[in-house]
């Protein structure tokens, strides 16, 4: 068994250190998983994928909202929607067997919406009201009246205290109204803000407020005095709850506030994202869950502490126990607007399609999991699909692929694969693409048992493509090689020591640069090659280089014109058969080794003190870039030639010097060619 293990180990070298890299796309975690679509499947924040809770729809509208939810003495529930502003009553003892009803119509309010709903102690349902702020009283006998009309024009929240004053959350003032039995009414609160989205209440009668424009969680005590617990980044406070334990939790929506500046924040990825804070009863908060959906718009606490939130605009619903732990469930619609809960049933409706689902303690019997696209950053062949698993007996995972070319998936991807069973490893059957994508099947016995799905791990191996090479550039002597135009490049020339004092400072040497890529992260390697201009056959500079920047003894080159040959090739991380290379030719440049030359320096004399000097200077290659004498070994003068003109490899020159001293004068002359070189003479 020992040998067999060492055998492993020196294969699994042996794959770690191939030029030939088998890369793998492993999705094991909570964020891995939340990327794809869920379709009656869940995820839970320790990177399970499992079958969802079975739901089932209790009730539909022809509204596309059901905003409220509340419920009687008897079980039964009432729904207010938008945007009709209609109040439904589902009737929830009718036997299981019965198909899903379209409730009965109890009170059209002629308003837009009916935001909130609230019953007092003798099952009298209140309903709050937009856009003209009225709340209705509908009796337990079915009779309707306006009880209280705020002159306000929302009617966020409703809640009543243990004395049976009703409580409301307003807008556009962001005032709470407290409204006594008989419908006496007055300001409880005046928040400054512009609306007071949520209410509860604890069981000292403390009433708890999220507001919307600053983010602000208040806490009321019974006399009406505010304190601020909590100002958040977030604009609003959408929702709030209490656990059994007195700890207040309130969900945010939208964006955060704007900065001293006036621009609003957003994360890196320009993503709005809701958060969930938790205050305790000793006013301690913090930031307790985040989503990546932009809104929470409603939560509830069951009796065991779970809480579940309801998002938008994505339709996902969130279960997270006492310990944190969160299981996510996606829903048809975008929108979950309110949580209900009763005893241990759990019903929730919805924004989209006006809705009411009951979350069952069972599973479902078939759901899928769709991976999102993965990016293999180059065309890949694939290698094995294999997954990590957990089947109770009589339930089963399969797998499906498909692959193409392009970002979103279209008619020109291939079909899904048939299903890949062996949860330890199957050849993916999908053709060599960009772009793949997994499709997980989860199949349960009955409605107690679930698959799950722990991790998925793909391997693939990217096409060796070529390297490129982007830029070739032969230096100046003494210079670095000019940047492309519109870009800005960094280039270091060999440093050289400092000239001594009074010498002419040395150039630094002419340098190769190159720039070089490979799509696939390769490693590379270059030979270098030159030939002359007229010449056919390349002669090699330097085999296997290393680096980007070279600089040969260019004094070993005759003058003339050169060009240069910088091939690059993958071969450190491929083998010879798979190895790829390109290669790049330089501009032509001129080498020019050679010194001017003075040719036919003549003086006359003038009396009484003027001398004329005549001459030619000469360079073998290129261009004379210029001239300068010394009198007697004193400063350097520049002169011109006879032409006026820097233009040719052949320069005549006249030098008149007047106002001489007597005696014997030295005059000296130096000259540079276009390569820097240094003529002189006497």
């Amino acid at each position: 068994m020992k040998r067999g293990i060492l055998i492993c180990f020196f294969l699994i070298l042996a794959v770690k250190t191939s030029a030939v890299t088998t890369l793998n796309w492993v999705q094991t975690t909570e964020d891995d998983f939340n990327q794809g679509e869920l379709k009656d499947t869940s995820i839970t924040s320790q990177g399970e994928v499992k079958l969802s809770p079975h739901l089932e729809e209790v009730f539909t509208s022809d509204e596309l909202y059901i905003w409220s939810l509340a419920l009687d003495k008897k079980g039964n529930i009432y729904a207010g929607s938008g945007n009709n502003g209609i109040i439904f009553k589902i009737i929830t003892s009718l036997p299981a067997t019965r198909p899903k009803q379209e409730g009965p119509l109890i009170f059209n309010t002629e308003e837009i919406g009916v935001h909130s709903l609230a019953l007092d102690a003798q099952d009298n349902i209140y309903l709050g009201t937009s856009p003209r702020g009225i709340i209705y009283k509908l009796t337990s006998d079915g009779k309707i009246k306006v009880f209280y009309d705020s002159k306000e024009q929302y009617i966020w929240a409703l809640v009543f205290d243990r004395q049976g004053n009703l409580f409301a959350g307003t807008g556009h003032q962001g005032r709470v109204y407290k409204i006594s039995k008989s419908g006496e009414g007055r300001v409880f609160y005046d928040s400054l803000e512009s609306h007071i989205m949520c209410l509860t209440i604890d069981e000292k009668d403390n009433l708890y407020a999220g507001s919307e424009s600053r983010g602000i969680v208040y806490k009321i005590n019974p006399q009406g005095k505010a304190f601020a617990l909590l100002d958040t980044p977030q604009k609003e406070i959408h929702c709030l709850a209490l656990d059994s334990k007195g700890n207040l939790y309130a969900g945010t929506a939208g964006e955060e506030k704007a900065d001293e500046g006036g621009e609003e924040k957003l994360s890196p990825d320009k993503k709005i994202r809701s958060v969930v804070y938790k205050i305790t009863p000793e006013g301690v908060a913090q930031e307790w869950f985040r989503s990546s959906e932009p809104h929470i718009l409603s939560m509830a606490f069951d009796q065991e502490d779970n809480l579940y939130l309801g998002t938008g605009n994505g339709g996902l619903i969130y279960k997270i126990n006492p310990q944190r732990e969160s299981t996510t469930l996606k829903v048809s619609q975008p929108q979950i607007l309110s949580f209900l809960i009763k005893e241990n049933e759990i019903f929730f409706s919805t924004g989209g399609l006006g809705s009411i689902f009951k979350v069952s303690l069972g599973y479902k019997r078939e759901g899928t999991f769709t991976s999102l696209v993965y990016d293999a950053k180059g065309i890949s062949a694939w290698g094995n699909i294999s997954w990590k698993v957990n089947t109770p007996p009589g339930t089963k995972i399969t797998l499906q692929s498909r692959s193409g070319n392009t970002e979103k998936p279209d008619n020109t991807w291939s079909e899904w694969s048939k299903e890949y069973k062996n949860y330890q490893g199957q050849k993916i059957e999908s053709p060599p693409a960009k772009f793949i994508q997994y499709k997980a099947t989860l199949l349960g016995k009955d409605s107690s048992q679930t698959p799950v799905i722990d991790e998925v791990s793909l391997a693939y191996q990217q096409k060796n493509l070529p390297p490129e090479i982007l830029e070739l550039k032969v230096s100046e002597d003494g210079k670095p090689p000019k940047p492309s135009p519109g870009k800005e490049e960094k280039m270091s020339l060999p440093q050289l020591a400092p000239p001594p004092p009074g010498a002419k400072e040395e150039l630094a040497p002419r340098i190769v640069i190159w720039k070089a890529i490979d799509p696939n992260g390769d490693s590379l390697i270059y030979d270098l090659y030159f030939k002359g201009e007229k010449e056919e056959d390349w002669k090699e500079l330097e085999k296997d280089f290393p680096k980007t920047l070279y600089s040969p003894d260019w004094q070993s080159f005759a003058d003339g014109v050169y060009l240069i040959k910088v091939v690059a090739k993958d071969s450190p991380s491929n083998p010879e058969e798979v190895a790829r290379s390109c290669e790049k030719i330089s501009r032509p440049f001129l080498i020019d080794n050679t010194r001017p030359e003075f040719k036919d320096l003549e003086a006359k004399l003038y009396p009484p003190s003027t001398c004329i000097i005549r001459g030619e200077v000469r360079d073998a290659s290129s261009n004379i870039k210029s001239l300068e004498y010394s009198l007697d070994a004193k400063k350097w003068v520049a002169i011109f030639p006879q032409d006026g003109l820097f233009d040719s490899q052949r320069e005549e020159f006249k030098l008149t010097l007047t106002n001489l001293n007597k005696g014997e004068r030295t005059i000296m002359f130096r000259a540079t060619d276009q390569a820097d070189n240094l003529g002189a003479g006497k």
